[in-house]
């Protein structure tokens, strides 16, 4: 058996999954998250309900774009781009409470931060793919065995395809490990 692991070079935005937050970006060039207000981040801010909880975003954009909850330490290539954050409703309804305490404000933030996260990761190409491929015993040609697209992160653990590959074939894990470090 032979295995690649590639970049997913049409991944889906981690945007249309059923995320806790919403990401309001003002972007000049880029539609970045999931609105782009028309009206000025100090006023859309004014219009959010109270007890909302929301955490600054942060762009770098220098020839490719990367996000963060933290601003980057070049100002001339970065600055604010928005906001990400969750309405008390919807936080509610998420974590099953009837009162916001400081322990859900931290599990929410928590939650906010892994969003941008994993929208960084897409942001900047770190998602990933597998393809397994079988050797023929008489031609010695590969033919498609099995392949899974979508695995987020920067390290192999971090994607989780190191257990999806185990669970589903007889590769070691060396060998996983070998295709990751080879990875294009």
């Amino acid at each position: 058996m032979h295995l690649r692991i590639i970049r997913d070079e049409d991944p889906m935005s981690p945007r249309g999954w059923d995320n806790l937050g919403t990401m309001a970006c003002w972007h000049k060039r880029h539609a970045l998250g999931d609105i782009q207000p028309l009206c000025p981040s100090d006023e859309f801010c004014e219009d959010l309900p109270s007890g909302t909880i929301k955490l600054p975003l942060y762009v770098y954009d220098h020839g490719g774009l990367t996000i963060s909850t933290h601003s980057f330490d070049c100002p001339w290539d970065s600055g604010p781009v928005g906001y990400i954050y969750a309405e008390p409703n919807r936080i509610k309804s998420e974590y099953n409470v009837t009162e916001i305490t400081d322990e859900v404000i931290e599990r929410v933030t928590s939650a906010l931060r892994n969003e941008v996260k994993i929208y960084d990761q897409y942001l900047c190409g770190s998602v990933w793919g597998f393809i397994i491929e079988k050797e023929c015993s008489e031609c010695k040609s590969l033919t498609h065995d099995d392949s899974c697209f979508g695995f987020f992160g920067d390290t192999l653990e971090e994607t989780g395809i190191l257990e999806h590959i185990r669970d589903s074939s007889s590769l070691s894990k060396q060998t996983i490990e070998d295709a990751w470090n080879e990875r294009k």
